[in-house]
Parts: C-alpha cells; structure tokens; sequence
C-alpha cells in the first residue's frame, strides 16, 4: 500500500486520480482513510491518504485474449 501527502490545493478526488489514472477507487481510498470524509474539499497541506492496490475487474474484457 501507497502513502500519498497532499500538497496546496489538492481534493482526494484529484490525489486519486494523480495516484490511479482515473477515479475508480475513489470509494476504496475513502474507505481506506475515513477520517477524511470530514475534512474539507481541499485537503490541508501534509494530509497523509493510504492508497489500497487496485485490483483489476473481474468483469473486464480483453480484446486480445
């Protein structure tokens, strides 16, 4: 599992997407790290987030398969 630390500015929203490419696991992260859910929308400076791995879909379909 990643730590990430926020820096001026940011929003989870905008550290999950940095962090993963897209906001899939916006829900997991916040899951991961309840305590920010009371936070502000921006983040404070040096606010750490615990980033779970993602996991690939079990759904997914692969055109090369």
């Amino acid at each position: 599992m990643h730590v990430q630390t926020s820096i001026a500015g940011d929003t989870i929203d905008s550290i999950v997407y940095r962090h993963y490419g897209d906001s899939d696991m916006l829900e997991s992260v916040l899951n991961e790290n309840p305590d920010v859910r009371d936070m502000p929308d921006i983040l404070p400076a040096g606010t750490r987030l615990n980033m779970p791995s993602k996991t690939p879909k079990s759904n997914q379909v692969k055109l090369w398969d």
